[in-house]
């Protein structure tokens, strides 16, 4: 049978969580990572229509999504529509200083967001961070909810419009 992700993330703690010796722990490991157990009979821990996908799921969802992304986004059609726009209303189109600064924003995003922040590395090695803690823990904690999905679509997202950015570099 195929593990869902929450188990592996969460290790032995959820064994422990049906032992009534181990309840307090398990809650104090898992509030640590930042999944909170309610009290009470009917225990509703935060789920997202993520939940049910395993890990190789989510990441064939995102592999996907970033080739449908790289290979059918309209960039290039979309970068000499707005270059066209922007030159009826100027003389010369889009500034290349201001293109050239949005791109290495996008760039410094990306960086940011790289799998070294993800708590799934692609070649099984740690990598250091390069943000601290508390934004590490946050992403960690979105990583986590969106079983590897969400992180990584981002990363698609943003060099599709990095993409979009250079060719409105190469139509001025």
């Amino acid at each position: 049978p195929r593990k869902v992700l929450t188990f592996r993330c969460l290790g032995r703690s959820s064994e422990r969580r049906s032992r009534e010796t181990g309840v307090s722990i398990s809650a104090i490991k898992l509030s640590e990572i930042g999944v909170l157990l309610p009290q009470g009979r009917r225990k509703t821990a935060q789920c997202t229509l993520f939940t049910s996908l395993t890990e190789s799921e989510a990441n064939q969802l995102c592999n996907d999504f970033g080739k449908l992304c790289h290979y059918n986004f309209p960039s290039r059609p979309l970068a000499l529509c707005a270059q066209e726009r922007h030159r009826e209303e100027t003389e010369n189109g889009y500034d290349l200083v201001v293109v050239d600064k949005a791109i290495q924003m996008v760039d410094e995003f990306i960086q940011l967001m790289t799998p070294s922040t993800s708590h799934f590395p692609s070649n099984g090695v740690k990598q250091e961070k390069r943000v601290d803690e508390a934004i590490y823990t946050e992403l960690y904690n979105f990583d986590t909810l969106t079983h590897g999905f969400g992180i990584n679509t981002i990363n698609h997202v943003m060099s599709t419009f990095k993409n979009y950015l250079n060719c409105l570099k190469e139509f001025r």
